[in-house]
C-alpha cells in the first residue's frame, strides 16, 4: 500500500501498531458474513468447504525433534537417489549390496516419517455426515 503524502515508512509502522478496531465497526459486518455462510442456500457449500479444510495436514510444530526427523528424511532421500543411480549403473551380478542399502534406507526413512506423524498435533476430522447433521 502506498504511503500517504508526507509520511515516512517508520511513521506508518508506528501508526499501524497503534491502530485500534472498534467492536461496533467489526461485529455487524462479521455477523452478516457468518449469516451468509450458514444460510440454508449456502449450507452445502459451507459444509463442503469445512470438510475440505479438515483434510489439510496440520503442520508439525518446529521443535528440535521435528527438525531432526525432517533432516533424517532429507538425508534418506539423498541416499536413495544415489543408491538408485548406482543401481542403474551397476553390473548385473553386483546389485545385491546396493539393493540391501536401499531397503535399509527405506526402513530408516519410514521410521523418520513415523516420528514426524507422532509429533504432529492430533486432529479429529469430522466426517461429512456429521457436518451435515449438525444443527445450524
Amino acid at each position: 500500500m502506498p504511503l500517504p503524502r508526507g509520511v515516512c515508512a517508520g511513521q506508518q509502522d508506528r501508526a499501524l501498531q497503534n491502530s485500534t478496531l472498534r467492536e461496533a465497526d467489526v461485529v455487524p459486518k462479521l455477523d452478516r458474513w457468518l449469516a451468509l455462510l450458514f444460510a440454508p442456500a449456502s449450507q452445502a457449500t459451507t459444509i463442503r468447504r469445512l470438510h475440505e479444510a479438515q483434510r489439510r495436514p496440520a503442520a508439525a510444530p518446529s521443535t528440535p525433534e521435528v527438525t531432526q526427523a525432517r533432516a533424517q528424511l532429507a538425508t534418506c532421500d539423498q541416499k536413495l537417489a544415489r543408491y538408485r543411480e548406482a543401481l542403474g549403473a551397476a553390473e548385473p551380478g553386483s546389485t545385491a549390496t546396493i539393493t540391501k542399502w536401499i531397503v535399509e534406507t527405506e526402513t530408516e526413512r519410514a521410521k523418520a516419517q513415523a516420528r514426524l506423524r507422532a509429533l504432529a498435533p492430533a486432529k479429529r476430522t469430522q466426517v461429512l455426515t456429521e457436518l451435515r447433521s449438525s444443527s445450524w
